[in-house]
């Protein structure tokens, strides 16, 4: 989009905002940022009119934005700005009076600043797109000895791109679940779940009753529960024990019986030998009260001893071991969606712990925030 276009939509964005009857919305702050991103000495030789008049029409732009919010435009004078500013320029000067000529309803009126504004935004949001991609180009075509992992500098690349993508698609992948009440079987459907859930039919039950209780019964589909606690309090103890009383005292709640439903444990922190040796041992003492040493036992005896209890109601277990620098959000879920195409259903998601794992890609801000845009995220992906 040209300086004159982008300076077109942003009078008219303007003018249009303060026509509105609460005037509650302001896109002041977006139309600086195109003021900003106007450089008159990149356009080019022997134009020096058009830099006079994209000159002129950045002050009128300016002066707008500096006029209080809560007042409005004088229309007339507004368009002798614009005629002025124009110069010899017809059609510039005509496709704002146009923009701003006409009454518009409310709705009409409405559905235009949401047009206008999602234009600039399209603007700078390819701007950003085009200036990834060709540093991206760049360092791999003439940067490519300092490439040391392909697979990682795509991986980077996509976390860039990420925010800036925008579906086309006629279902908003961001819409999880809704219901059209005039629709039977869409109630249907839901209430159907909301049975299920009440009735405990799809809940998974731990092994000690009073946390049952305090979870209402157990742990949900699409539930994300945070369990939170100081340095060396058991943490890793106390989700091992979970983790492993679910494949005890439940039987799968897969909904597609054609996938095999799968409890999955990614540790960002602990080495596997200590998580396999703890779930060994819980096991163990819990079946016989006694001290467990495994100095005694065969390699076999606790592999076959592990397999058979935590499958003995038909689960699929995995434990992994992951470096937490390697891996984002957008690791993790992807996991799991090649998780889903193997055929499997991931009926538990256990991680020990999420704090560890690299929040490239978040939304950062004040101290903190990455952490929760981390946690929302995989709450989200898990929900959905």
């Amino acid at each position: 989009m040209d300086s004159k276009l982008l300076l077109v939509k942003s009078i008219t964005l303007l003018y249009r905002e303060s026509q509105l009857p609460d005037r509650a919305v302001s896109s002041v702050d977006l139309i600086r940022t195109v003021l900003e991103s106007i450089k008159t000495n990149t356009i080019g030789i022997g134009l020096n009119t058009d830099r006079e008049i994209i000159q002129s029409l950045k002050q009128t732009v300016l002066e707008m934005c500096n006029q209080p919010h809560d007042q409005g435009y004088d229309k007339l004078i507004l368009l002798q700005n614009i005629r002025v500013n124009s110069g010899l320029d017809d059609r510039l000067y005509e496709s704002i009076r146009q923009g701003i000529e006409d009454e518009l309803s409310e709705g009409a009126l409405k559905r235009s600043i949401i047009s206008l504004r999602k234009s600039i935004e399209n603007h700078f949001r390819e701007d950003k797109i085009s200036e990834i991609l060709n540093t991206a180009s760049q360092a791999f075509k003439f940067n490519r000895d300092k490439i040391k992992d392909v697979s990682e500098f795509i991986s980077q690349l996509m976390v860039q791109l990420e925010p800036l993508q925008l579906t086309s698609t006629s279902k908003d992948p961001a819409v999880m679940d809704d219901i059209d009440i005039g629709d039977v079987s869409s109630l249907n459907t839901m209430f159907d779940k909301i049975k299920q859930i009440d009735n405990g039919s799809k809940l998974y039950r731990t092994g000690w009753q009073w946390l049952n209780r305090m979870t209402q019964g157990g742990f949900r589909p699409g539930e994300t529960v945070v369990v939170g606690a100081l340095q060396h309090k058991y943490k890793t103890g106390f989700t091992l024990s979970i983790f492993a009383q679910i494949a005890l005292f439940n039987q799968p709640k897969t909904e597609d019986k054609a996938k095999k439903p799968l409890l999955l444990r990614i540790s960002f922190e602990d080495e596997l030998v200590n998580n396999l040796k703890f779930v060994y041992q819980y096991l163990k003492y819990n079946e016989t009260y006694q001290y467990v040493d495994i100095a005694d036992t065969t390699i076999g005896e606790m592999s076959e001893y592990v397999k058979k209890n935590l499958s003995v109601n038909g689960f699929h277990v995995k434990m992994m071991r992951v470096d937490p620098s390697q891996w984002t959000y957008r690791s993790i879920c992807n996991k799991i969606i090649e998780l889903e195409a193997q055929g499997y259903s991931v009926e538990v998601l256990m991680l020990d712990y999420l704090s560890k794992v690299n929040r490239a890609g978040c939304n950062a801000g004040v101290i903190g925030s990455e952490m929760g845009d981390l946690l929302n995220r995989m709450r989200n992906f898990c929900s959905s």
